[in-house]
This record gives structure tokens, C-alpha cells and sequence, in this order.
């Protein structure tokens, strides 16, 4: 007959052989993560009162595309996982002199949609990523920010809050 562990034993031991899995995959995740080739990484810090009031920023360049030799201007970008698609103020769409190419509908949480111009950029980003894309001119964004990063471009992007630190990552994916 089979001797029986005392079930504190049993227990411990399962314990301990589950933190042992967890702590390699924890240990795979992170070095799949920190060593893979083709990712951009970004670190933002800020002020712990400016992120909770505001939401992650972070300062861009921007410029209208085709480029035609107008200087780039570095302005402050909410990034805004709530948002489906990339939008500029009215206001710097005026500065950077755009031309409408399309016209759409933006709908916003809890407004009615409204009718507006769409205008082709390019996004500086820190470490050197570049990104050209069509945005939509948001009456709504604020003074604090001129540019609102949506969802159409972090589709292509990781991104990590902490609201305790005030450090936000944000990893984008390069071709």
C-alpha cells in the first residue's frame, strides 16, 4: 500500500512546481519581448497628476505630406486607445496649411457625429519612427494636446501604462 503525503506537503509541492512554470514563462514572455528585432521603443515619462488628468502624451513632429518643404512642427499627441482613428486640431491643420482630401463622419462618445475634413501627414515619433497617415480634423481635440494617436495606428504598437510611476511604453512595430 501507497503511502500517503500529508496534504500540507501535497500542496506546498504544487505550489511551488506552478511558481516554478510561471516564473519561466514570465522569464520566456519577457525575453521574447525585450530581445525582439524589429520594435521601436519609446519611454515616456511624466508627472503622475499629468497622466491621470490628461492620459499618456508624448511630443511628435508633424508635417503635411506630400512634403513641400513647409518645416516640421513638434506638437504635444494624446495617445487615445479609445479612439478608432488618428485626429488633428483645427487649429493645426490651419498652421500646417492642409489640404482636405476626403471628407467623413467622426463619432465621438456621447456627441453627435460630425462632418469633417481628413488631411495626410507625416508623424515624427521619437527613436526615428516615421509614419505617414490620413487623420481626421477633430474640432474636439484640446488645447493640452494638438494630435489624438487612435487605434489605427496602435494596431501596430505595444503599449504599457503605469499610472503609479508616470512611465508610459509604448513599443512600435517597425516593417
Amino acid at each position: 500500500m501507497a503511502q500517503e503525503e500529508p496534504q500540507s506537503q501535497t500542496e506546498e509541492a504544487r505550489s511551488r512546481a506552478l511558481l516554478a512554470i510561471a516564473k519561466a514563462s514570465l522569464r520566456r514572455i519577457t525575453m521574447t519581448n525585450d530581445k525582439e528585432p524589429g520594435w521601436a521603443k519609446i519611454r515616456i515619462t511624466q508627472k503622475v497628476d499629468d497622466l491621470i488628468k490628461h492620459g499618456p502624451s508624448i511630443t511628435v513632429g508633424i508635417t503635411p505630406m506630400p512634403f513641400e518643404g513647409a518645416g516640421m512642427i513638434s506638437v504635444l499627441a494624446l495617445i487615445d486607445t479609445g479612439a478608432s482613428g488618428t485626429g488633428i486640431s483645427p487649429r493645426l491643420a490651419r498652421k500646417l496649411d492642409l489640404k482636405p482630401i476626403d471628407i467623413g463622419i467622426a463619432r465621438e462618445a456621447g456627441r453627435e457625429p460630425i462632418e469633417g475634413h481628413y488631411f495626410r501627414v507625416r508623424l515624427f515619433l521619437p527613436a526615428g519612427v516615421q509614419i505617414d497617415t490620413d487623420v481626421f480634423g477633430l474640432p474636439s481635440v484640446t488645447t493640452d494636446h494638438d494630435v489624438l494617436i487612435g487605434r489605427d495606428i496602435l494596431a501596430s504598437c505595444r503599449l504599457i501604462v503605469d499610472f503609479v510611476s508616470g512611465v508610459t511604453g509604448l513599443h512600435v512595430q517597425s516593417d
